[in-house]
């Protein structure tokens, strides 16, 4: 994988038992093809009449597969048209989470597990009267953190 001077993402690729799709015409001299990614690929339905928005990054190339067939030990790259918008630069319907968002969900999730939950054991040993309700207090103060940030990161695991 390469990134080329007018800002595509260029994959070479290898078909394999491309003889057997019954629907394509592999002799046909240049086909359509689409390519979709995910970091995250957690889709609720898996049908194949999903939409493509689902995919936070999708384009479309063409693919000469006639070529390939002629001479298999040296793949060709596909055609790709510079040209043509690239997809991701103009969808907006993927949810991207903001950066001071996603800090604060670290930071949440580290001092709740980190500072939070010891202070708790620390106050419990300290053995005076108000140890058991500081104890408390500080384990009830890191639980109610553990919700909140998981509905904070609950977007970057499962996108709609």
């Amino acid at each position: 994988m390469s990134l080329n001077q007018s800002g595509w993402l260029e994959v070479n690729f290898m078909c394999s038992s491309c003889n057997q799709w019954a629907t394509k015409d592999l002799q046909s001299s240049m086909q359509p093809r689409v390519w979709a990614t995910d970091p995250n690929q957690r889709f609720k339905d898996l049908s194949e009449e999903s939409t493509i928005r689902k995919h936070g990054y999708y384009g479309y190339f063409n693919l000469v597969m006639s070529e390939d067939l002629i001479n298999s030990e040296t793949p060709t790259t596909p055609l790709i048209d510079p040209s043509i918008h690239n997809q991701h630069d103009s969808q907006t319907e993927s949810p991207v989470p903001s950066s001071s968002l996603f800090a604060f969900h670290g930071a949440l999730l580290a001092v709740s597990r980190m500072v939070i939950y010891p202070s708790g054991v620390i106050a419990i040993r300290r053995q005076s009267q108000t140890s058991f309700s500081t104890h408390l207090y500080f384990q009830v103060l890191a639980t109610i953190g553990c919700p909140c940030r998981l509905h904070i990161g609950y977007p970057w695991y499962y996108p709609d």
